[in-house]
């Protein structure tokens, strides 16, 4: 099967954008309604423009955007990638120092434990 989806995790037939045995790849990218998804991407609230992790989310699928906070729409999963995003920190800055040396990101597992607890001191 050949569907092309708006997003990876939208299965919704609502967002199909069409089949690349009817349609070429440029053709759905350029489809209206792919294009206004896109933008929606773009439209960010003012509590996700002054986020610490926008770089990381950058606001999430626009779908999830339900939740209304002082009048702009909000993903309802915010806190939870706040959560993640918080917790992963330690241990993707000492994978990037692994990278950074010439050594296997793979590494980390022989330290985690370490990292584990530096963070809860």
């Amino acid at each position: 099967m050949a569907t092309c989806l708006a997003a990876t995790i939208l299965f919704f037939p609502a967002y199909k954008l069409g089949n690349l045995q009817q349609h070429s790849l440029e053709e759905m990218a350029a489809s209206p309604f792919q294009q206004q998804f896109g933008a929606a991407k773009a439209n960010l609230s003012s509590r996700c423009q002054n986020c610490t992790w926008r770089f990381a989310c950058h606001g999430g699928c626009p779908k999830h955007r339900i939740c209304m906070d002082g009048g702009e729409r909000q993903n309802y999963l915010c806190k939870g990638y706040l959560e993640f995003f918080q917790h992963v920190t330690p241990y993707m800055n000492v994978m990037r120092q692994l990278l950074l040396n010439q050594r296997p990101a793979g590494h980390i597992t022989r330290i985690v434990d370490m990292i584990a607890d530096d963070v809860r001191q």
